[in-house]
């Protein structure tokens, strides 16, 4: 593909927008669904699943490009943001000063957002850096905090569909985490199903994915003997097995959306699909690579339809090469 024709994919996603724009959906922009309710029973309910942004102090272009990204999902006219976790770059590692930069640009990019926002808590959004221990903010208070939670799961009600978030993360000391949901959790988990009307579509939201191909595409996970070790964390739920069972006894569960890997994945195992947003930080706004491991820099509209069906286009919203063929086009779709 030359690079004129990516460049014309490029113009057709982005539309007119400038990259210094406000974010088109303002308080004032609300009135855009009209006067019905934003999640209407009698129809489809639209999702933009925004993940992985990790906006970064000391990366030129992480604000602008993330706050471009959004104003573009917001041109398909969803009904509720869905933002995925690890809004911020880092707070594993990093001091104080570093963790409170990260969140202001967050704050900046979310602020004149006039669309409902439904936070997943990421890894990278635990403070466990140096200062943490004993501070009233560590772990995932300052989180919770900024993203208006008073714990990191919860259930939504959106139309004919009820969205359910969970929290991946569970905190093993220092840096270290593990995808698991933990007993507190899980029997929180058992209980909303188990009250969901079977008529009611589930999707569910998570950070770390539930089930994902991606461990199984990467070499470096191969042994010898040509088996895979994963580790805790990495790309999959450990208590995937417990997980799993539990939603094959709720056939009502229809679609599990992630974030974490920065790829593109979309599986479905018996009655579930498995979806992975990808990343709006890409490579983690790495300038000499778009993308991460054929995977563009992009964001993820969901529209989830009254009979229990979703559809999943995935968007890019910068210029990525020629072996990306199909990321961008116009936000097309509208009410």
């Amino acid at each position: 593909m030359s690079n004129a024709s990516t460049r014309r994919r490029f113009l057709a996603g982005a539309g007119a927008a400038s990259v210094g724009a406000a974010v088109a959906a303002t308080p004032g922009a609300a009135s855009a669904h009209g006067n019905r309710p934003p999640f209407p029973s009698w129809g489809r309910v639209r999702l933009l699943h925004f993940t992985d942004a990790h906006v970064t102090p000391n990366a030129a272009r992480s604000e602008t490009e993330t706050l471009r990204a959004l104003q573009l999902g917001l041109r398909y006219r969803p009904d509720l943001i869905v933002q995925g976790g690890d809004a911020i770059y880092d707070a594993l590692v990093q001091d104080r000063a570093s963790v409170e930069a990260q969140w202001a640009i967050h704050r900046r990019v979310y602020e004149r957002v006039g669309v409902p926002v439904a936070h997943v808590i990421g890894n990278h959004d635990c403070w466990t850096g140096p200062g943490s221990a004993g501070d009233p903010l560590s772990g995932k208070a300052w989180a919770h905090r900024e993203l208006g939670l008073e714990r990191g799961w919860y259930a939504r009600r959106l139309g004919a569909w009820k969205l359910i978030v969970l929290d991946s993360i569970e905190l093993t000391g220092g840096s270290g985490y593990v995808g698991r949901l933990g007993a507190e959790q899980t029997a929180w988990l058992e209980q909303e199903l188990a009250q969901t009307p079977a008529s009611t579509h589930v999707v569910i939201a998570s950070h770390i994915p539930l089930q994902t191909a991606l461990p199984f595409t990467d070499a470096g996970l191969r042994r010898a003997d040509g088996g895979f070790d994963v580790p805790g964390g990495w790309g999959v739920h450990s208590d995937l097995p417990e997980i799993n069972e539990l939603l094959l006894s709720h056939r009502n569960v229809r679609l599990a959306l992630s974030g974490h890997n920065h790829v593109r994945d979309d599986i479905t195992y018996n009655t579930v699909r498995f979806a992975c947003g990808g990343a709006v930080s890409g490579n983690w706004w790495d300038a000499s690579d778009p993308g991460y491991r054929d995977t563009p820099p992009g964001f993820a509209i969901v529209d989830l339809h009254r009979d229990g069906s979703s559809e999943i286009g995935y968007w890019s919203y910068r210029e990525v090469g020629e072996r990306e063929v199909s990321a961008d086009g116009p936000a097309t779709g509208g009410r």
